[in-house]
C-alpha cells in the first residue's frame, strides 16, 4: 500500500528529528558538565546548595516534547528526582566554626592574647552561673532543698511552663558542642585533623558544662519565683550570662580591645566537606555517621525539653498536694491585750464583753485540712503539743473576701 506524505506529516517528522537532535545535544552538554564537575562542585541555583549534575533520560524528553499535554507531569517527576538528590547535598557543604570566644580556644596559639580572652570569657560565664545557682540553693531547707514556694497563682504557673520551653529554645551551647563534636568525628573517619583535636574536645566539654549549668539554674529560678515578671526577667538575665562569649567576641571583632584581637576575630575557620565526589554513596561510613550524629543531637534536644517539663510537672503536683507547705507554725502574739472585746459563744447566746489577752493563744498551730483552697491551722495543747480534748482551739485560716489571713477563736 503506497501513499504520499502530506505537508503536515513532513512537518511532524521534521519536528521529531529536531527534538531528538536537541535532546542528544542536551545530553552531551550534561556529560561535559559532569566531567568538569569531577574536579569541583557545581552550584544549583534553584536550591542554593552545591549539588551534582543530573542525567536526563533522552527517551523521556522526546516523549515529553511530542506530547505537550504531559509536560507538567514530566517536570514534576524530574523536580522530585532532583530534590531527592539535592536533599543530601549538605555533605558537600563546609561547616564554619561559630563566632564565639570558644573558637579562639580552638584556633589560636595557647600563649596568645586571643586564647587568653577565650579563657576569660569562659571563666566569666561559669563563675556567674555558679554564683546564681548557689544563691538559689541557699533559699532551700532540709525539708525543701530547692526552696519551692508552697503555692503560686495560675498566671505564674503558666509563666513557669512558658519559661521552661523558651529557655530550652534559647539554650545554644549544648547543640553547638554536639555539632562540632560530630564534625570532628567525621574528620577523624576521613583521616583529617584540621584543628587540634584535644582543644576541640576541651572546648566542646566547656560548652556542655555552661549549657547544663544554664538549664539547671533556669529550672531553679522558674520553680522558686512567685510572679510571672520575675520569671521572665530572670530568664533574660541568665541568657545574657550564657551569651557573654558572643558579646565579647563581637566587641573584639569591632576593634574595641585592640588590633590583635580584631584580626583574630575577623578570621573564619571551616571544616572541609565530608564528601567531595559527585555521586553520594549511602553505604559510605561518613554518610551513616552523619545521620546518626544528627539524630543524636535532635534526640538530646527533645530529651532536654521533656526532662525540664517533667521535673516542673513533678514540682507542681507536689505543690498541689501541700508537699512544700509548713505542717505546723509557732505563733507568738506578744503581751498585748484587747479590752472590751465582744465574744460570741454561739447562736442564741448574747455576746459577752471580755478582756482578750493575746498571749493566751501563743503556741503551736498544726495544719488540719484546707479552707478556700488554703491550709487551715488549728491550735494545739501548749504542754504536750497534742489536740485539745475539751477546750475549743483557736484557728488561723485565709479569707478570700478580705484577701488576708484571719485569726479566730
Amino acid at each position: 500500500m503506497t501513499g504520499t506524505l502530506g505537508e503536515n506529516d513532513c512537518e511532524i517528522s521534521c519536528r521529531r528529528r529536531e527534538n531528538r537532535a536537541s535532546s542528544l545535544a542536551r545530553i552531551d552538554d550534561d556529560e561535559e558538565k559532569n566531567e568538569e564537575g569531577s574536579s569541583g562542585d557545581t552550584t544549583d541555583e534553584n536550591y542554593g546548595l552545591h549539588s551534582t549534575g543530573v542525567v536526563i533520560d533522552p527517551i523521556e524528553n522526546t516523549l515529553a516534547d511530542q506530547n505537550h499535554g504531559g509536560d507538567d507531569v514530566k517536570e514534576r517527576r524530574l523536580s522530585r528526582r532532583i530534590s531527592r538528590r539535592t536533599v543530601r547535598s549538605w555533605k558537600y557543604e563546609k561547616y564554619t566554626l561559630p563566632s564565639s570566644t570558644y573558637t579562639l580556644i580552638i584556633t589560636e596559639k595557647i600563649f596568645s592574647l586571643p586564647f587568653l580572652v577565650g579563657l576569660i570569657a569562659l571563666g566569666m560565664s561559669l563563675t556567674m552561673l555558679i554564683i546564681v545557682m548557689i544563691s538559689e540553693l541557699d533559699d532551700g531547707s532540709n525539708r525543701n532543698p530547692l526552696g519551692v514556694p508552697a503555692g503560686v497563682e495560675i498566671t505564674c504557673r503558666i509563666a513557669q511552663y512558658l519559661g521552661v520551653i523558651i529557655g530550652v529554645l534559647m539554650e545554644s551551647e549544648i547543640p553547638l558542642a554536639l555539632e562540632i563534636l560530630g564534625q570532628e568525628c567525621e574528620q577523624l573517619q576521613l583521616g583529617r585533623m584540621p584543628f587540634n583535636r584535644v582543644r576541640v574536645i576541651v572546648s566542646c566539654i566547656m560548652r556542655l558544662c555552661v549549657g547544663t549549668l544554664f538549664l539547671f539554674t533556669l529550672f531553679l529560678v522558674v520553680i522558686q519565683e512567685g510572679s510571672a515578671l520575675d520569671i521572665f526577667f530572670d530568664m533574660l538575665a541568665l541568657e545574657f550570662v550564657e551569651n557573654i562569649d558572643v558579646i565579647i567576641y563581637e566587641l573584639c571583632k569591632r576593634g574595641f580591645f585592640g588590633k590583635e584581637l580584631r584580626i583574630a576575630c575577623l578570621k573564619t575557620y571551616q571544616y572541609d566537606a565530608p564528601l567531595i565526589k559527585h555521586k553520594i554513596d549511602k553505604n559510605n561510613r561518613t554518610y551513616k555517621s552523619g545521620r546518626i550524629l544528627r539524630l543524636i543531637i535532635r534526640t538530646i534536644y527533645y530529651v532536654e525539653m521533656a526532662l525540664m517539663l517533667g521535673f516542673l510537672t513533678f514540682v507542681v503536683v507536689n505543690q498541689n498536694r501541700g508537699q512544700y507547705r509548713c505542717n505546723s507554725i509557732l505563733v507568738r502574739f506578744g503581751d498585748e491585750a484587747w479590752e472590751g472585746a465582744w465574744v460570741h459563744h454561739g447562736e442564741g447566746v448574747e455576746p459577752e464583753d471580755r478582756l482578750l489577752i493575746y498571749s493566751h493563744f501563743n503556741g503551736i498551730y498544726v495544719e488540719t485540712g484546707t479552707k478556700e483552697r488554703r491550709p487551715r491551722y488549728i491550735e494545739h495543747n501548749k504542754e504536750d503539743g497534742e489536740k485539745f480534748r475539751v477546750t475549743h482551739p483557736a484557728e488561723i485560716s485565709y479569707c478570700d473576701a478580705i484577701e488576708a489571713w484571719v485569726f479566730r477563736h
